[in-house]
């Protein structure tokens, strides 16, 4: 009788998925008016903040988008982040993208319990442009869902936490894209390139983005709930528009490096002070010293302003949905304590060794895309 009750959990599970994975039929989106969508959960695309600009504080997210290694932890991401507050006297905030090849989840853990946000940027992180335009909704959902799990179990971290999440290459995939997103419990995206001159508030899919799409296919069909979190182009000193400070080539000496982030900043809360996002890789730290430095310098200043306030895209989220003055605004950061037995797992892929860093014992095979716990 046991193994009759397994097997049935077994097949329920499997129908749970399928379900999961299933295409939806959703109505074509349409045009948005704050008549009828305005407020709580539901937002028209707009470069307008929802309260006065006067009071509108400016919020800043900082976002690494790479494997998160021992050696990128204790050299430049916990001395970035910990100890630093806002204005308000809380821990900052900010949201780390995780790809899973050479993650080590041990540090992923460390992250999450120093208050910052943990998302998601795929299981594979393939670098061509075709396999995400033509990916399967299975796939994405694969690539998605799969590194929610993975981060939840290796990192020891609640899988209801891990909501954001940003496509390889910002390649938008159309209609299918936000499907596998609503398959796979991810909330927000953040990976939409608005120019610098269109910058854009976050707001839902309930009804047709006026934000133009510039990369990939962007989607066309209503996905109620769903939020974009635009990442906003900054302008490199040779004026070309890019997204993250690797892509912008940003360089020279710590004052330079600083002078050019001040020069993007002002750009937007001098304007409307729409939410920045400042994207940091692991190549660009590691080109010279004078950048962490440089970005220091900058945070540094940015603290001396009762306005600025660092925090989670999920934050960001949070004030859209109940607005409030800078002078009322509150980081949502808080204690957290989640265990890591930390331990090395040598595990195969394909022909080659991984070793992956994890809280909790190794799996049987390494995580990958169709077996994301390792269990086969």
């Amino acid at each position: 009788m046991k193994f009759a009750i397994t097997v049935l959990c077994l097949v329920a599970a499997s129908v749970a998925l399928s379900i999961d994975k299933r295409s939806v039929t959703r109505d074509a989106a349409e045009t948005c008016s704050a008549s009828v969508c305005s407020g709580g959960s539901c937002y028209c695309s707009s470069v307008n903040s929802p309260i006065d600009v006067s009071e509108t504080p400016q919020l800043v997210t900082l976002v690494y988008t790479d494997a998160v290694t021992d050696a990128i932890y204790t050299t430049y991401l916990q001395p970035l982040f910990e100890g630093r507050t806002n204005p308000d006297g809380a821990q900052i905030g900010a949201t780390i993208y995780v790809p899973h090849e050479y993650t080590d989840y041990e540090r992923v853990n460390n992250l999450y319990n120093l208050g910052l946000e943990i998302a998601v940027h795929t299981i594979s992180r393939n670098s061509l442009t075709s396999y995400w335009q033509e990916a399967s909704l299975d796939t994405l959902v694969q690539e998605f869902y799969g590194q929610r799990q993975i981060i939840s179990r290796f990192a020891n971290i609640p899988i209801e936490d891990v909501v954001g999440a940003k496509m390889p290459n910002l390649e938008m995939a159309g209609n299918t894209l936000f499907e596998a997103y609503a398959s796979s419990g991810i909330e927000y995206d953040n990976s939409w390139v608005a120019r610098s001159t269109n910058k854009y508030f976050p707001y839902t899919l309930d009804y047709l983005s006026t934000q133009p799409c510039d990369v990939g296919t962007c989607p066309e069909d209503s996905f109620p709930g769903t939020w974009i979190v635009p990442l906003v182009d900054f302008v490199s000193s040779s004026g070309l528009e890019c997204n993250s400070l690797q892509g912008c080539s940003v360089s020279g000496t710590a004052d330079e490096v600083q002078e050019w982030l001040q020069e993007q900043f002002d750009r937007v809360y001098n304007d409307n002070k729409a939410p920045i996002t400042i994207v940091i890789n692991s190549g660009w730290f590691s080109t010279s010293e004078d950048n962490l430095a440089g970005l220091t310098a900058f945070l540094d200043e940015l603290a001396n302003q009762d306005d600025v306030f660092l925090v989670s895209h999920s934050q960001v989220i949070e004030w859209m949905k109940n607005p409030v003055s800078a002078s009322s605004f509150a980081t949502d950061v808080y204690d957290r304590s989640e265990s890591c037995l930390a331990t090395t797992c040598t595990l195969m892929k394909e022909e080659e060794y991984r070793y992956m860093k994890s809280c909790v014992s190794c799996p049987s095979s390494y995580p990958w895309l169709g077996n994301p716990l390792g269990t086969a």
